[in-house]
């Protein structure tokens, strides 16, 4: 395995604490521009933190591709790719 899980689990943790501050904040603030500008992208990076620490293991890169496929049929995540992609881009 090229590193730990719980990078992982930080991300999602980080991803969670940014969601929780934009509940929080002003609507339409630039307060809640800025969480949900790190909130899509700490999103975003979960996925590649579980390419990294998943790597080499038994059965993920075919899970994983699984998962990529199911996710090109559903109808919301062409919603978020384009969100993400304002954000970063």
């Amino acid at each position: 395995m090229a590193s730990s899980f719980g990078v992982v689990e930080d991300k999602l943790r980080e991803a969670e604490f940014f969601l929780s501050q934009l509940r929080e904040s002003q609507h339409l603030s630039f307060e809640a521009d800025c969480y949900f500008s790190a909130f899509v992208t700490a999103a975003r990076s979960v996925t590649d933190a579980m390419r990294a620490s998943l790597k080499g293991v038994p059965g993920f890169k075919s899970w994983f591709d699984g998962t990529l496929k199911q996710l090109k049929t559903d109808p919301l995540a062409p919603f978020f790719v384009e969100i993400r992609n304002e954000v970063v881009h």
